[in-house]
């Protein structure tokens, strides 16, 4: 199908026609704005007030492009390369996740459940990705040590990207979490915080393409003989790494919730709170060491 003429009005009919057997009108409504403001650089106001604005050769083809993109089911954030995580712009590659909402809570708990001592705060954040955790927290709490770390070096450089980006800095380093604690992990920690691989290699079947197709697996699964993995490792690694009453805050499975739950208490935490997210699901859980 080709567009009827190069007119902003005539792009976005071409791209609702195109896009109407894959997404509902809601989801085209948003597409199609978004990337005309993304994509070709054009305001709200005169995506909506000049219809008759006419576009290039190399803006097409962008459309054109973008348009393919979505039918194949690739996730906006990755075609534009952008998102937003609390309220800060976030790079976003298929080498990361896209920030979710319910993380965005995790940190807003997090902000809350130690207000009294952020600037004196140490935090280390457990499999990064793209950053978007300790650089919100470094943005809201410029005083404290903020140290994150990931398995994947792609990962990494986006997470510094981000870093420079949002004006924060943010020590980063490699580490796999299933061998020895390195020299710069050692140090004792106030707050750890991570939300990592929860995901069972089983629901794959019944994971929406865009996720399924383009999101990094390193990140996402875990065997189904073992939910808990990264829970128990993390668990066990932050009880030695945290001060006396140091925080572990982890974003979870709300089908496991309380098996983590009780994995924190036999591990030897103290104080163990389950807390819901917006939508009422158990997603998410802090967990206090003793003295």
């Amino acid at each position: 199908m080709k567009m009827a003429n190069n007119t902003l009005e005539a792009v976005k009919k071409y791209l609702y026609l195109q896009l109407n057997p894959f997404y509902s009108s809601r989801e085209i409504d948003l597409f199609v704005q978004l990337g005309m403001q993304h994509l070709l650089g054009i305001s709200k106001e005169k995506y909506l007030m000049n219809p008759g604005q006419l576009l290039n050769e190399s803006e097409l083809l962008k459309i054109v492009y973008y348009s393919k993109d979505l039918r194949k089911y690739k996730p906006l954030q990755y075609i534009l390369g952008h998102t937003e995580f609390y309220g800060l712009p976030i790079n976003v590659s298929p080498a990361v996740l896209i920030p979710r909402p319910e993380t965005e809570e995790l940190v807003e708990w997090m902000l809350g459940s130690i207000k009294d001592k952020l600037e004196v705060m140490r935090i280390l954040d457990i499999g990064t990705g793209s950053g978007c955790i300790p650089i919100a927290l470094k943005k809201e709490v410029p005083k404290a040590d903020v140290w994150a770390c990931d398995i994947s070096n792609e990962a990494l450089d986006v997470a510094r990207e981000n870093a420079n980006l949002n004006g924060v800095e943010v020590a980063f380093f490699n580490w796999d979490i299933f061998t020895e604690i390195p020299i710069k992990a050692s140090k004792k920690w106030n707050v750890i915080i991570s939300n990592p691989p929860y995901v069972l290699e089983s629901d794959k079947a019944e994971m929406q393409a865009a996720v399924l197709d383009y999101e990094p697996h390193q990140a996402l699964f875990i065997p189904d003989q073992d939910p808990l993995l990264f829970y128990r490792r993390i668990g066990e690694l932050a009880k030695s790494m945290l001060c006396d009453k140091g925080l572990l805050f982890f974003e979870i499975h709300e089908k496991y919730a309380d098996q983590t739950l009780e994995l924190l208490k036999i591990i030897g935490y103290e104080q163990v709170e389950l807390r819901n997210d917006l939508s009422g699901k158990p997603r998410m859980i802090m967990a206090q060491v003793a003295d």
